[in-house]
């Protein structure tokens, strides 16, 4: 739980998305190389990719989900054995054809739990042939959670895959804008010009370099204009505050913004983009209820000062966005004060408690 490295460059996440859907391409883009790994329990060979270079342009939101110019490494790095479930990261296989590190040898008996006790559950059927690469990224992290707990590692290391999880849905945006046609996305990008336009400035004055935070507010202010009284049905702005405040996972505030965009499309476009929140944000707070629990449990066992607080931050967070408000300020008020919180970390928590109702 590091402060992410800033730049200048980040464009804003709606309108590269935009880009990227009208054929641009990603700039920017985290690269990758293909290598051959062998699965650790069972043998069976595939090739993975490896991730090669990356980048954290897209900001850092406050839960720690850090977003990349171009193609995304948390999509990219949970691999997944199609022959027998086992997942995990690329150190945790056996590179194939090289002088690579072997990863350590598994304990006989998280083999025969995953080999004999089929004690791996996969929420999605495993394809027979092909790529593990077609497995969503979420059904891979749950996976990794699983082999995790079955290995015994620590609740916060399962808590982490379980946050990884939850993140995957902030990186669909393709379900909400495959719906739009030609003019709504124009008036889209033209209401996200508008909403930018001029504003540069306050990504390194008030957001020290955090492009993230800086939509979430740019976001808002579009929300709040729209649910101003006699303000125009102007979808473009509506739209935009959706996708950011959906991307971005700030999904109590999405749902209000989703309200008022639905009425100005067609009936069949609202049914669309209201079936696919509503199914990603039940699986996304599935996800993140498992890391918080994880998270506080973790907290209390670890004698780390410093990652005892970020702890009990990043759960608190995590309650925040589930909605569940007494859990998160019980988490905040131990702390807000708390001299072995981050300095970055103190920055999240000012930004994100007047945020939540009042009690």
């Amino acid at each position: 739980m590091t402060p992410l490295r800033r730049s200048p460059l980040a464009l804003p996440l709606a309108l590269t998305l935009l880009a990227v859907l009208s054929g641009a391409g990603p700039v920017g883009a985290t690269t990758t190389a293909r290598v051959e790994v062998a699965c650790p329990v069972c043998v069976a060979t595939f090739t993975a990719p490896q991730i090669m270079s990356s980048n954290t342009f897209g900001g850092q939101d406050t839960d720690f989900m850090t977003r990349a110019r171009g193609h995304q490494p948390l999509l990219i790095a949970p691999l997944l054995c199609l022959k027998c479930g086992y997942a995990g990261f690329l150190d945790e296989f056996t590179p194939v054809g090289t002088t690579d590190q072997a990863a350590p040898p598994l304990p006989e008996g998280l083999k025969k739990a995953i080999l004999e006790e089929k004690r791996l559950t996969p929420r999605q059927p495993l394809p027979a042939s092909g790529s593990f690469e077609e497995v969503p990224a979420w059904v891979r992290y749950d996976l990794i959670a699983q082999v995790y707990a079955l290995r015994g590692a620590e609740p916060r290391a399962v808590a982490r895959q379980y946050q990884n999880a939850a993140w995957v849905f902030r990186h669909r945006p393709e379900v909400y804008l495959h719906t739009l046609d030609d003019d709504q996305r124009a008036a889209l990008k033209k209401a996200l010009d508008e909403a930018f336009k001029g504003r540069e400035g306050e990504i390194k004055d008030k957001h020290d370099g955090n492009q993230a935070t800086f939509e979430v507010e740019v976001a808002e202010g579009l929300l709040a204009a729209a649910k101003a009284e006699g303000a125009p049905a102007d979808l473009g702005a509506r739209l935009g505050a959706f996708l950011l405040l959906r991307l971005h996972g700030e999904n109590a505030s999405a749902r209000a913004a989703l309200d008022l965009v639905k009425p100005l499309l067609k009936p069949e476009q609202a049914a669309d983009l209201e079936e696919h929140f509503t199914q990603d944000l039940a699986l996304e707070r599935e996800f993140q209820a498992k890391a918080a629990a994880g998270l506080v449990q973790a907290a209390e066992t670890t004698a780390h000062p410093g990652e005892k607080a970020a702890m009990r931050y990043h759960a608190g967070e995590l309650y925040r966005r589930l909605e569940q408000y007494d859990k998160a300020r019980a988490l905040f008020d131990q702390t807000r004060n708390d001299p072995n919180l981050p300095d970055f970390l103190k920055k999240f928590q000012a930004f994100v408690e007047p945020r939540m109702p009042k009690p």
